[in-house]
């Protein structure tokens, strides 16, 4: 059926009669009416010449810290500061708050990863904060690329394209606001009648660039770079990145100039929140938050609050609760988000926001209709979109609006890029569209329907997603919205014991992705902190049964739960245990020491020690001190281990060696009093082993006196000029004795 006169006026012309002579090979489309050659390539983000280091997205100088609402007052927050001073000697200061309640800290300096995250464990340690994670610095996505840039195939062709015109026809997106959350805006004609008033989210103005804050100019002021700032080895251009996303998005049709937006009826809300080195994520949330509609502290309201936010950024991280709640309120007032998948030629696992709950992430296709070769991909991506490959040919790049300064904004140009930050305002277009005709979907229904209506990609590609978002089969076959999740009863496996390790298996949930959250249940009963898909049975599960209850939810769709059948009883644990051995020397007088060996952890001690197989009353601490009873036996001890919920366990050690005679100590005895006839001579032992008894001889010139065998010995006339000395002999039980001489003492 042939279109309308109204919507053949609103068509935009072929590519071809906007591309004059004035087309720059291998950069820009001329500006009408001057021939502007720029000799750069733009970027798909904050450019960088090759071999030029970005800074690691973990690298910071933020922290964003929710504290508790015990905890919100300024004296409460500073015990947090204080302990951070204390253990890591960092010193922060509070920048301001988040739309969300959340404090953002400065740290003075750029932490390393590491830093960050001692930073973080410190903050969580002190009690006082729901969540504490480093405020990172996010980038628009980026691919390296020839120096050569093709034409808008993405809006017209078959294979690659989406076959814009004949939806053209229906709608142009009019009606329908769409929130850019890129570096801002810079002005150009072929955009102006379709720019609302944005907002600047920068909040540092070294990233800024324009003199301040936060502000109501949006103005893209360049994020070039020199040489050494954000860790880059040489200076580079700016990359005017949210200019041509915008443009992708709303570029203006039918004004005899230029490009055409994929949805060029409906109206740009820029937000900037990229800079000089990319952007905080606590800015950027904060953005989206704004951009959807929603308040943050000390700002205007969004007087146009948008349906649609496109995110066409990313960092290498988890996706982190600031960001992932900024999403959630965006959804929750009305706004589907769309965040592209990254150009890493790796899974979305590893990027943010694409890794996020409740956002469409969106991969790059190329002219061919194929997966472009930087695209991610993976269970987080829903759709694909034309993003571009220039690799092998001028004509495979995405055009759009751009500015022709090299720094900081000079004049309106045209440029050709690609990237999934091109893929992603062309889904959010497609997106448009639809709500245009259809404002009543929620983001779930509308997700839904470009997900369900889209088309398979040339080959096959795991991880695209659904395939390329189609707007006019979206648009002429809507699907049901969704009603409810499903998910099978989860089974339990592993063995129900103590101190065994068991296992949920949730089974496949649908419509797929969705998220899954587990709690484990003793007798009913939810078990504090059991929230694992695995689960180690305690004292306290002994004799009673375990399950598991799996629920899972998904944006626009109520929560479903499924609970397993209960285990039997579980069993008590068997403690994991190895023979003990004896040290020390075997020899009467010495202690020995029982060492238990390897246990289950925080198993408790009992020991008996044995003398030759017999039991030694009493003898039950982990040492034991050898007396004489024991010389020529044998020692033994057995370890008893024992622990709540396991059956105890008894293990006997290897004997020792028969206990040999103990050593006394001795020393040299003396004699004391006068040494003259008539008076008494005393023997003094010296210091000899405890419960030593004493033997005396005596011994004139060398001959034993006989009966001198006492202590003391009276001089006799006899004694005269002859020398007295005294034999000691020391005796104990279970030792060998031992006989020492004392000096020699003349009588006269």
């Amino acid at each position: 059926m042939a279109p309308s006169t109204a919507a053949s006026a609103r068509r935009p012309r072929p590519v071809a009669a906007l591309v004059s002579a004035a087309l720059v090979a291998g950069s820009f489309l001329a500006a009408a009416p001057a021939a502007l050659a720029v000799d750069r390539a733009p970027a798909d983000t904050v450019p960088a010449a090759p071999g030029v280091q970005r800074i690691p997205a973990q690298a910071t100088d933020r922290l964003v810290v929710k504290f508790a609402d015990r905890a919100k007052a300024l004296p409460e927050r500073a015990k947090a500061y204080g302990r951070l001073a204390r253990e890591l000697g960092l010193s922060v200061r509070e920048v301001r708050q988040t739309a969300t309640g959340a404090q953002v800290l400065a740290a003075g300096h750029r932490l390393t990863p590491q830093e960050a995250a001692a930073a973080v464990s410190s903050l969580k340690a002190s009690g006082l904060v729901q969540y504490a994670e480093p405020d990172t610095v996010m980038q628009p996505s980026y691919t390296p690329n020839d120096p050569e840039y093709p034409r808008q195939w993405n809006l017209f062709e078959a294979t690659g394209g989406l076959s814009l015109p004949p939806v053209w026809d229906r709608t142009t997106g009019a009606g329908v606001t769409v929130a850019v959350v890129d570096t801002g805006i810079t002005a150009h004609s072929d955009l102006a009648a379709n720019i609302l008033p944005g907002y600047d989210f920068i909040s540092d103005p070294a990233v800024a660039r324009d003199g301040d804050g936060r502000d109501a100019n949006p103005q893209d002021e360049g994020d070039y770079l020199v040489a050494g700032q954000c860790g880059a080895s040489q200076s580079s251009s700016s990359s005017w990145h949210g200019t041509h996303v915008a443009g992708i998005i709303g570029a203006v049709a039918g004004n005899g100039k230029g490009l055409v937006g994929a949805a060029y009826g409906a109206k740009v809300v820029p937000v900037r929140a990229l800079g000089a080195c990319g952007g905080y994520m606590s800015d950027i949330a904060d953005g989206l938050v704004w951009g959807s509609g929603g308040s943050v502290p000390g700002l205007p309201a969004n007087a146009n609050p948008a349906r649609i936010v496109n995110m066409s950024l990313g960092a290498a991280e988890t996706c982190s609760a600031t960001m992932q709640g900024a999403i959630n309120g965006a959804v929750s007032r009305g706004a589907a988000v769309f965040v592209a998948a990254g150009n890493s030629n790796m899974s979305t696992a590893t990027t943010s926001p694409a890794n996020c709950a409740n956002v469409i992430t969106v991969a790059a296709t190329n002219r061919a209709g194929v997966r472009a070769p930087y695209s991610n991909y993976g269970a987080e991506v829903d759709i694909a979109a034309p993003g571009g490959d220039m690799s092998a040919s001028v004509t495979g790049g995405i055009a759009s609006t751009l500015n022709a300064g090299t720094t900081t904004p000079a004049g309106e140009a045209y440029a050709y890029m690609q990237g999934t930050s091109m893929a992603t305002p062309m889904a959010a277009a497609a997106g448009a569209l639809v709500l245009s005709l259809e404002p009543a979907l929620t983001p779930a229904e509308l997700e839904a329907r470009l997900k369900s209506t889209a088309r398979p990609l040339a080959a096959p590609c795991a991880g695209c997603g659904t395939g390329i978002v189609d707007p006019a089969a979206a648009l002429a076959a809507p699907v049901a919205s969704p009603s409810a999740l499903s998910g099978p009863v989860p089974t339990v496996g592993g063995t129900a014991k103590v101190g065994s390790t068991l296992t949920a298996t949730a089974g496949t949930w649908e419509p797929a992705p969705v998220e899954l959250a587990y709690q484990w249940k003793r007798g009913g009963v939810a078990i504090p902190g059991a929230t694992a898909a695995a689960y180690t049975a305690v004292a306290a599960d002994a004799g009673t049964s375990l399950s598991v209850t799996v629920t899972g939810t998904k944006s626009g769709f109520d929560p479903v739960s499924q609970t397993s059948a209960g285990t039997a009883a579980v069993a008590a644990g068997t403690l994991a245990s190895s023979a003990p051995t004896i040290s020390g020397t075997a020899k009467v007088g010495y202690t020995l020491k029982a060492n238990p060996g390897t246990w289950t952890a925080g198993t408790s001690f009992r020991y008996q020690w044995y003398r030759s197989g017999a039991a030694i009353s009493g003898a039950t601490g982990q040492y034991y001190k050898l007396v004489a009873a024991d010389r020529g036996r044998t020692m033994t001890v057995r370890v008893t281990g024992s622990q709540a919920g396991y059956t105890s366990v008894s293990r006997l050690s290897a004997a020792t060696a028969a206990v040999a005679a103990g050593t006394l100590v001795s020393s040299t005895p003396t004699i004391s009093g006068t040494a003259k006839v008539g008076y008494t001579l005393k023997a003094n032992p010296g210091t000899w082993t405890a419960g030593t008894s004493f033997y005396y001889q005596w011994y004139r010139s060398g001959w034993a006196i006989k009966g001198a065998t006492g202590q003391y010995y009276k001089l006799t006339s006899v004694d005269r000029y002859r020398g007295i000395k005294v034999r000691v002999i020391g005796v104990k039980a279970g030792y060998t004795s031992v006989a020492r001489f004392s000096g020699t003492r003349t009588v006269y």
